[in-house]
């Protein structure tokens, strides 16, 4: 559910909150916050990498996979 995909972030972000935070990216139509996590093992690093998931409303697996639950 929502509400287990935005505990799990806070939770590794609380693991490893040197590397980890979570981020606000925006809200959904049913003003929910849109979340996503930061990890950064080298902050003056200037490429990054963009994972998402859950953008289509059919996908119920691309949560799981893209959290490696």
């Amino acid at each position: 559910s929502y509400d287990e995909m935005v505990a799990y972030l806070a939770d590794k972000a609380q693991a490893d909150s040197q590397h980890i935070t979570v981020v606000d990216i925006g809200q959904t139509y049913e003003n929910r916050r849109i979340q996503g996590i930061s990890i950064k093992f080298n902050p003056a690093a200037t490429r990054n990498i963009w994972i998402d998931c859950g953008i289509h409303a059919r996908g119920r697996r691309q949560e799981k996979t893209a959290l490696l639950k």
